[in-house]
């Protein structure tokens, strides 16, 4: 484009004092780091909170974790539709709105899926371990102790154990064809978990809330997106590199 005289050759030192210098740019940068930051932030500590605090296994909290990424799969691209959806109703203001829109419902369901659980116990990792676990064996609560056998976590705590044979051999018969269990503190009359958040039955509201959440994070992303191309066009680039 230079060489044909349709763009006119540019310094990089002026680019970068054009882009640095966009309020636009830095808001963009913010509200970036108010959507990608927090997906960041929930993919390091969700698969962690399903298993400490709902008391899954290892690997059904890290499923359950990775849907919180894998509407990465269509949730940006959506964004970026309905940024240019809005673009050809309303304008740039259709694009700003969107993004305003997605970004506050992103907060409103982050809140949301904390006040779900919010009346009930959490784990107390302050606390010593002294409760003895139990383990869920086909609808029934079973202690999990034994001869010789001292595993104990904290209040509402959980804790996943690998059964050798030397466990099997110490722990009631209901743990015989078991190779993983997850203790956690048992309910009533075997302990005093029936506040734990692990008892309440609450994973599916949570994951359902966890996906919108997701969605709307995502999408939150594509919006900005939408509007970066827009902030300053000599200055593309640095904008985009802020804002990412």
């Amino acid at each position: 484009l230079e060489l044909t005289g349709s763009k006119q050759k540019s310094k990089g030192d002026v680019v970068l004092k054009v882009g640095l210098s966009n309020i636009n740019a830095w808001i963009l940068t913010i509200t970036y780091g108010l959507c990608f930051g927090v997906e960041l932030t929930m993919t390091n500590v969700v698969t962690l909170y399903f298993y400490e605090y709902h008391a899954f296994s290892q690997t059904i909290a890290g499923t359950l974790g990775s849907i919180f990424g894998l509407v990465n799969i269509c949730a940006r691209s959506l964004g970026g539709i309905t940024s240019d959806w809005a673009n050809r109703k309303f304008g740039m203001r259709g694009r700003v709105w969107a993004l305003w829109i997605f970004q506050t419902l992103e907060g409103v369901l982050c809140i949301i899926m904390g006040l779900v659980t919010m009346g009930y116990a959490a784990p107390d990792f302050t606390a010593p371990k002294d409760v003895l676990g139990a383990t869920n064996i086909d609808g029934v609560w079973t202690l999990f102790n034994g001869t010789g056998i001292e595993q104990r976590i904290v209040p509402c705590g959980s804790l996943q154990v690998e059964l050798t044979d030397t466990l099997k051999a110490s722990l009631p018969a209901a743990f015989a064809d078991l190779s993983t269990v997850v203790i956690s503190d048992p309910p009533a009359p075997l302990g005093n978990g029936d506040d734990c958040i692990s008892n309440q039955n609450l994973s599916v509201v949570v994951v359902l809330i966890m996906f919108c959440f997701s969605l709307a994070v995502q999408m939150a992303e594509g919006l900005t997106y939408g509007i970066v191309p827009s902030v300053s066009r000599p200055a593309l680039g640095v904008v985009s590199g802020m804002v990412g």
